[in-house]
């Protein structure tokens, strides 16, 4: 089982570099933007959306694959994922990769790190019932955090990344200027 964890690294981080760095993921965000502007501009967006799904299937099959080696599947296991997707589809911000990769992984730490700090608590006041809680926190937290970040951790990513191009732009463009003048 240790192999897991890199297998699931792995494939979010080929799934990352394929959606940033390649022609292929940038006619798919292309194509998830806009399908009108991006047929336009020659990209075949049928053939973009073929390809989405396939990916996503293959990416499903592997995280089914992943899931079915390490739970034992009960008819309530599909329950039991329900509530911890909605978490994390909402603090990471619908149709933000890297926004939903950090609030999985909020999800998780927060989930697996409340039970053992709530028996902690629970045990020198004779209250075994506060682990019950630790199913709670993850969501105890989504809400800290939507208080904070209204529109999800995605949205805050992409605004900090768009403010960080623009001052990059605005710094390229004034040390020209300054030069110019410094040689006129």
């Amino acid at each position: 089982k240790g192999a897991l964890p890199v297998i699931v690294f792995m494939s979010v981080a080929l799934l990352v570099i394929l959606l940033n760095k390649t022609r292929l993921g940038m006619k798919m965000r292309a194509v998830a933007d806009n399908p009108d502007l991006a047929a336009s501009s020659g990209i075949n967006v049928e053939n973009i959306q073929m390809t989405s799904a396939f990916l996503s299937a293959g990416v499903t099959g592997i995280g089914g694959a992943i899931f079915s080696i390490t739970l034992l599947f009960n008819p309530t296991t599909a329950f039991s994922l329900l509530l911890p997707s909605f978490a994390v589809i909402v603090l990471g911000t619908i149709g933000s990769v890297p926004g939903a990769i950090v609030a999985s992984l909020i999800v998780g730490l927060v989930r697996a790190a409340s039970s053992p700090i709530l028996v902690g608590v629970g045990y020198p006041l004779e209250r075994s019932g506060y682990s019950a809680m630790g199913g709670v926190m993850p969501y105890i937290f989504l809400i800290a955090i939507l208080i904070i970040l209204p529109k999800g951790i995605g949205d805050a990513w992409e605004n900090w990344k768009i403010d960080r191009t623009r001052r990059k732009a605005k710094q390229k463009g004034k040390n020209p200027e300054k030069n110019r003048l410094k040689k006129s």
